[in-house]
């Protein structure tokens, strides 16, 4: 019932006349302690803030993400030989999967990603990451009618 009082008379006489109401409804604080606070319910407003249980009002904030460090050189260098050391094609029977390669190094047959390549040269090799799987194309060369499938993220 007091919260109805404090609400009625900061919509009847001003959010002063309120809290002054509030304030000689609260026993004296004890010396050196800070005085009470109220707060009042409000409208939502254009910032984001909103009104919540308890007269408490919250902004809305992005929840936290550890940062990522950046890739040391040394790991760079490693991913770079292992994609030149790894074939790019693969066999079997109903086709040969060809990867094109990240990182800047031409693939065997660069003219066959001209066709077959969802993003050009420059753009691919900016772009394409081993760690991050949906960054690689890879094509299917079907075996059955030379037909060529990209796959890409």
């Amino acid at each position: 019932q007091e919260l109805e009082t404090v609400l009625y008379l900061a919509d009847q006489k001003g959010e002063a006349a309120a809290v002054k109401w509030a304030r000689s409804q609260v026993d004296t604080p004890i010396k050196g302690s800070s005085p009470p606070q109220v707060n009042f319910l409000s409208p939502p407003q254009s910032n984001g803030r909103r009104p919540v249980a308890g007269g408490m009002i919250r902004s809305r904030v992005a929840t936290p993400h550890p940062k990522r460090e950046a890739r040391a050189t040394e790991d760079r260098d490693f991913l770079l030989e292992a994609t030149k050391a790894i074939p790019e094609e693969f066999h079997s029977d109903l086709a040969t999967y060809v990867v094109r390669r990240p990182y800047g190094i031409p693939n065997a047959d660069p003219t066959f990603w001209n066709m077959a390549g969802v993003q050009n040269f420059n753009d691919y090799q900016m772009k394409a990451d081993a760690d991050k799987p949906l960054t690689i194309e890879v094509a299917a060369k079907i075996s059955v009618d030379g037909s060529v499938l990209t796959l890409s993220g």
